[in-house]
């Protein structure tokens, strides 16, 4: 005799075929869709879930915890009616033994909620941390730039004084007026030889070093002299003749 089946169970379900009860198409729908990368604010949400979920879950453990801990060091159980009534209920060396397992296993939940709290919270800094880096070096560089904007005169002025007084200082003149690329070899050469400090300064700061290059190299350009342009010599002006009335040449007649 063919053994009867409840007809609820093998009910399609939302009209999709099954079989043996299972509905592989939500499942390949749930597999194709968990495939689907998650941007970088979705991935923040979750550690934030996740590691608020973690911290409940500690809360929720230690209070556990305690609880039996509680029972299995006082060996009885204290229940209170709904009338305040108060009953204490001594337990056995068996029920005793029974609350020390559940005493044992949220002290490993514990430890296994805790271990989870900083795997998210460390997801969570992370991904933060990503976010906020390119803010950070933005932050940097601009602060970089107005240090040197700032400084950069003072600067320029120390090195001139250390490398004035190096022989191959000459050629750092010659060659402020050519390429930038050859003046900023000959300073550095000259910075590594007399100022080890002031090396090491703008080895830390490019941005400040790259403001003395500029200044310094207008410094140290010869000053071209233009000789003034030839002014037209101005034109002598005739003085007219003094015209005579035709009266007064009449009256010289007579």
């Amino acid at each position: 005799m063919e053994k009867e089946t409840d007809n609820k169970n093998n009910a399609p379900v939302n009209g999709a075929d099954t079989t043996n009860g299972t509905d592989y198409a939500a499942i390949r729908k749930i597999s194709a869709m968990s495939k689907i990368p998650l941007s970088a604010a979705q991935r923040r949400d979750r550690a934030r879930r996740r590691l608020k979920g973690a911290e409940s879950r500690i809360e929720t453990h230690e209070d556990r915890r305690d609880y039996y801990r509680e029972i299995v060091n006082r060996r009885e159980i204290v229940k209170i009616k709904r009338n305040g009534d108060r009953i204490v209920i001594q337990l056995s060396e068996l029920d005793v033994e029974e609350y020390r397992a559940k005493k044992l296993m949220e002290e490993a939940l514990l430890m296994q909620a805790k271990h989870d709290r900083d795997e998210y919270k460390q997801e969570r800094d992370s991904l933060l941390g990503m976010n906020t880096a390119g803010l950070r070096q933005s932050l940097q560089n601009g602060r970089a730039t107005e240090y040197a904007r700032r400084m950069g005169p003072k600067t320029a002025e120390k090195v001139l004084a250390v490398v004035k007084e190096n022989e191959a200082f000459g050629n750092l003149q010659r060659s402020a007026e050519g390429k930038r690329k050859e003046f900023r070899s000959i300073l550095w050469d000259i910075l590594v030889k007399v100022s080890p400090e002031l090396k090491e300064e703008l080895e830390d700061k490019p941005k400040l070093y790259t403001r003395v290059l500029d200044i310094l190299q207008d410094q140290l350009k010869p000053v071209k002299q233009e000789l003034p342009e030839q002014q037209p010599k101005s034109e002598e002006k005739k003085i007219p003749e003094k015209q005579t009335k035709p009266e007064d040449q009449e009256g010289g007649k007579k």
